[in-house]
């Protein structure tokens, strides 16, 4: 928990800040919500099966994807690559997110829904930091 404390704290300091980066966060959320609702919970019980049996799964689907869709298309029109380096890094996680769910776990409960919404920001963060330091490098 330390360590990710402070690279986050070290990520977000070393940001140029642009409002749409706070999407980051929506980013990651609704990714997690989409796989919840979409993929096969490991073992149907927990809350996360609680809260996706309960929900019209059709619906949430909709919601998150436009959710997604809008905040992809404010991060796309971010000045240079960055909104596309993090929505990239985003998509990359989702599917080592979606291979260790698989393989080591048989499908995602809900505390593997917070790691990857936590591994989501932080790479998709890096994403940012890294192209806007290594284009300011280059200039």
């Amino acid at each position: 928990l330390g360590w990710y404390l402070l690279l986050s704290a070290a990520l977000w300091s070393a940001v140029k800040f642009h409002f749409a980066l706070c999407l980051v966060p929506v980013v990651s959320r609704t990714l997690s919500g989409l796989c919840a609702v979409c993929w096969r919970n490991a073992r149907g019980t927990g809350l996360l099966a609680s809260f996706t049996k309960a929900s019209h799964l059709r619906h949430n689907r909709v919601a998150l994807s436009l959710w997604l869709l809008a905040a992809g298309l404010v991060l796309g029109h971010l000045r240079g690559w960055e909104g596309v380096a993090v929505l990239l890094a985003a998509g990359l996680t989702l599917l080592y997110y979606r291979r260790v769910s698989e393989k080591e776990f048989g499908g995602i409960t809900g505390d593997l829904a917070g790691w990857f919404v936590q591994l989501c920001e932080l790479t998709a963060l890096a994403a940012g930091v890294i192209l806007q330091k290594g284009v300011g490098m280059c200039i």
